[in-house]
């Protein structure tokens, strides 16, 4: 059953592509070259090739743009059958299982790519496509860590959302690149707003607290496509000094998060691209899933009241 995209998206010039794969053409511009030779141009291309409206999508990576990757995935995946949605969804899916699996010893950061590092995701895509064997089916299968930080990671999660089957999954919190700050962190701010709290120090013990990704957008765009609204809780130390200065030492954990592609919750910052995932869920059918942070990320505040 195709899908159509609001009418505020068009096809690209020549049209998207309906079917998954290296275009004839490309094989034509290398086809008197040798075979290592290929295979060179193969993992340098293959990403931009294989991905419907591939040279919109990787540019927007390479800009670390997560809200533009998303439109042009979405502008892909526009009109396409439940085989050909499934099968880019699956690469996205598997390339961030591929990263979160000993990410170091591919030269990776542990849990994301730097925003510089952003401009190599399609060569290591390229590497896999060209290399590995893909198995598509178990693409959407549970892991240890499912996901890995690039701007790819929203649609890592719609993946699993349409065709995931509902299983948990892991996102080390590392991955998520918050830009968090003292102020974003209620526990923090009751005490320092508290006339009556003097010089001396505050003990946090799992402290709750809530917090909404697109806050600091576009910073925590990438895991704001993903979480929207989380809550979790904070640990640490809060000292105030008599000059009013305040300096803050701790970590915090993040509570599992119900991924449901909820506008409520995840106020996408375009109506269309909202209607559009919902379109996908209705026409192929999709289940929430529950998403787990992995460890705790330590944090450092200084400061004055």
């Amino acid at each position: 059953m195709p899908v159509e995209l609001p009418p505020t998206y068009v096809y690209p010039d020549g049209g998207t592509p309906v079917t998954f794969g290296l275009d004839t053409g490309w094989s034509d511009e290398v086809a008197a070259t040798p075979d290592y030779i290929r295979a060179i141009f193969a993992i340098q291309t293959a990403a931009e090739k294989m991905t419907l409206n591939g040279p919109a999508v990787w540019a927007a990576v390479s800009a670390s743009n997560p809200i533009t990757v998303m439109d042009e995935v979405c502008k892909g995946l526009s009109g396409q059958n439940l085989i050909t949605v499934r099968t880019q969804l699956a690469m996205h899916c598997y390339a961030a299982f591929t990263m979160a699996q000993n990410p170091e010893a591919k030269g990776l950061g542990p849990y994301k790519m730097d925003a510089e590092r952003n401009k190599t995701l399609a060569t290591f895509y390229g590497q896999f496509l060209t290399v590995n064997s893909i198995n598509w089916t178990d693409s959407f299968q549970a892991h240890s860590v499912d996901f890995y930080g690039t701007p790819m990671m929203p649609i890592v999660a719609i993946g699993y959302w349409l065709f995931g089957g509902g299983q948990d999954r892991n996102v080390h919190i590392g991955s998520l690149g918050l830009t968090m700050v003292a102020t974003d962190f209620t526990p923090i701010t009751d005490i320092l707003n508290n006339a009556v709290n003097g010089a001396g120090t505050y003990q946090l013990q799992s402290a709750p607290f809530s917090y909404n990704t697109f806050n600091r957008a576009p910073l925590d765009l990438p895991a704001a496509g993903m979480i929207g609204r989380v809550s979790g809780n904070l640990t640490g130390v809060l000292t105030i000094t008599a000059d009013g200065g305040y300096s803050f030492s701790g970590s915090y954990t993040l509570i599992p998060d119900l991924y449901n592609a909820d506008m409520s919750n995840r106020s996408w910052w375009q109506e269309s691209l909202t209607t559009f995932l919902g379109s996908l869920g209705d026409a192929f059918g999709h289940t929430d899933y529950k998403i787990n942070f992995l460890d705790s990320q330590s944090v450092e505040f200084t400061g004055n009241r």
